[in-house]
């Protein structure tokens, strides 16, 4: 009786082990599967186009907005008497960074920064910055 009792307990692992893996099967596959989603475009009523999907990716480019901004800042920084001292607009530039088009920005921003005499004085700027996501260099044209 003994030995039987252990054959049943035996059996209940092996059964309990085997569903574990096919759950973990079935997950696996969800998650891979989910990952390669595609969104499809809205169209118009009027649109009798063939449907076609496009990835995120191809909806929405990269947008290099913060890299603009670092460029203008040593730009900036280059044109200063004193350029340790400089304190750019909190947040980054966010509010004052605008795409004019590919890659290309324009940033209407502020520093502080001590002077000649060693005043801090606020000069407001504006810096039309070129970034190339390829090689991570940038052009920049600032004026005070």
């Amino acid at each position: 009786m003994l030995i039987a009792g252990n054959v049943k307990k035996t059996n209940h692992i092996a059964e309990i082990g085997c569903l574990t893996m096919i759950l973990i099967v079935v997950v696996l596959i969800a998650v891979v599967s989910s990952s390669n989603k595609k969104v499809k475009p809205i169209s118009n009523k009027d649109d009798h186009s063939s449907e076609s999907s496009y990835t995120v990716e191809d909806i929405k480019p990269r947008e290099y907005k913060s890299e603009a901004w670092v460029c203008a800042q040593f730009a900036i920084e280059d044109k200063l008497k004193s350029p340790s001292t400089a304190e750019f607009e909190p947040g980054g530039g966010t509010y004052s960074t605008t795409k004019l088009y590919d890659n290309t920005y324009k940033i209407d921003s502020y520093v502080d920064a001590q002077n000649s005499f060693g005043g801090m004085m606020r000069t407001r700027f504006s810096c039309i910055v070129e970034y190339n996501p390829n090689n991570g260099e940038c052009s920049s044209s600032c004026s005070f």
